[in-house]
């Protein structure tokens, strides 16, 4: 193994051992690292995507390097093995993405700091390490830059920031075009600041646009040459706290999930979009207005950006900044889970997750509003914990491995354990490397050994249900 590769273990060692072993609640997801890639000063991600074929690949758009193709058919070590580079983008930076089939849309332009024009880019990816450029567009009448893209059917909706929405003909056969623009109302809301179209989720004929200050909008665009503002949504409760900013939206049935940024995630009532109503407030940081104008905005733990949706966990997995990737029950919305230690320097700005594998762009920042200082590919695999006893049954420091890091052999001291309990030694991908059954109660050591290189998850189980974890990494 690489240099560079142990050093990504050992740097995701020290992370996981900042936080403490803990019993895991009732009907929850637990995070588990596997690799990650950091890219040399000083390049930063924006949106990844899984790759939606199946494929063992995960495109991500950069800020400074246009689109990377990372080979993941090795999770705990990611490697890039291709770029459309920004020059082949016609200059202009990638910003979000999304793929249909063997097709990957790419938004163009950058919307922070020095802003460009909005564009959009189609690339064939049917071989994905070498994605090969179909079509590209772009206009100077939209010079504030695109966050993002939805597709559907033969249209393509940009988030084209201040310029709103911008609707392009994606047809096949046929290079994009122009199809038509919508701002959505500037003048509702609090008005504290600049609006932008930030955030897109598309169900049929209904176009949600998370506009930032402005709160949550509804675009009707059955007829794509005239779409139409239908309903407008800010709400008050949040803004009385500190300030709405609505960064990005996820539909799912008749409720939106609305990422909030500092102010955490706002769920709202979206059945009819001429009368939107708040359903849940989660606001995990105590969002507040003073002493500044923008609150507890710079320095907060976490900074919600995107959100998407994973049906087999029924949950939303929301990117938070600081505090790296939340999960969010669909059902009963709240907290389910979270990753990634405030104040570590690690800093996600992106969010994709398909089957239980998430995948997270680490971020740059200049030191506000969270410090940050790589940019990157992380890899997790989510995993749900369900009816698990009281967390007192089992206090967390009842077992630990050492040393940890380890080479290939470590030790694992147990103390007080309940009777019949089993032991797992489980491997990055899930796979059971070792396990102990039947362990009666007392104290004793357990020795591992000979074990391959990687990051390892210790579980106590009583019947199925999990009652303790603790990690483990082998690094030589």
């Amino acid at each position: 193994m690489t240099l560079n590769a142990v050093m990504r273990i050992l740097r995701v060692a020290v992370c996981m051992m900042a936080v403490e072993c803990m019993a895991q609640p009732v009907d929850g997801i637990v995070f588990n690292p596997m690799g990650n890639f950091q890219f040399s000063w000083p390049y930063s991600g924006y949106t990844p995507l899984i790759d939606r074929m199946g494929r063992p690949y995960v495109y991500m758009a950069t800020k400074q390097l246009g689109v990377v193709v990372f080979d993941v058919s090795e999770p705990m070590d990611p490697l890039p093995v291709d770029t459309v580079s920004v020059a082949a983008l016609g200059g202009l930076r990638a910003t979000g993405l999304t793929q249909r089939e063997q097709t990957l849309y790419v938004s163009l332009g950058e919307f922070t700091g020095v802003t460009e024009r909005a564009g959009l880019a189609i690339l064939d990816v049917s071989q994905p390490q070498n994605p090969q450029m179909i079509s590209r567009w772009d206009s100077a009448a939209f010079d504030r830059g695109s966050s993002t893209v939805v597709v559907q059917g033969d249209y393509a909706y940009l988030g084209a920031m201040e310029h709103g929405v911008v609707i392009l003909n994606i047809g096949r056969g046929a290079p994009i075009r122009f199809v038509s623009s919508i701002v959505p109302d500037p003048f509702f809301g609090s008005k504290k600041h600049s609006y932008h179209a930030r955030g897109l989720s598309l169900q049929h004929d209904l176009l949600l646009v998370a506009y930032d200050n402005g709160g949550l909008r509804a675009i009707d665009v059955s007829d794509p040459l005239h779409p139409t503002e239908t309903g407008k949504y800010a709400a008050a409760n949040i803004d009385a706290e500190a300030t709405i900013f609505c960064n990005h939206v996820c539909r799912v049935g008749q409720r939106a999930f609305c990422a909030m940024d500092f102010c955490g995630i706002e769920v709202v009532d979206v059945s009819d979009p001429s009368d939107m109503k708040q359903l849940a407030w989660i606001n995990p940081w105590s969002c507040t207005s003073q002493p500044l104008p923008l609150g507890s905005w710079n320095g907060s733990p976490g900074h919600c950006n995107e959100i998407v949706y994973s049906p087999e966990a029924g949950a939303l997995f929301l990117s938070g900044g600081d505090t790296q990737v939340l999960s969010i029950e669909e059902v009963q919305p709240r907290i389910t889970g979270q990753w990634g230690a405030p104040d570590d320097s690690t800093g996600t700005w992106g969010v994709d997750v398909l089957g239980n594998t998430i995948a997270l762009t680490n971020v740059r920042t200049p030191g506000f509003p969270f410090i940050s200082t790589h940019g990157g590919l992380q890899l997790l695999r989510w995993e749900r914990t369900v009816g698990a006893s009281s967390p007192d049954d089992f206090p967390a420091n009842r077992f630990s491995p050492y040393p940890n890091p380890a080479g290939e052999a470590a030790s694992v001291y147990i103390s007080g354990t309940p009777a019949n309990g089993i032991l797992r030694l489980v491997d990055g991908l899930g796979r059971t490397a070792k396990e102990w059954k039947h362990l009666d109660r007392g104290s004793r050591a357990l020795e591992l050994d000979r074990l391959p290189l990687g990051i390892y998850q210790l579980q106590w189980l009583e019947g199925n249900a999990i009652l303790a974890r603790s990690r483990l990494v082998i690094a030589r």
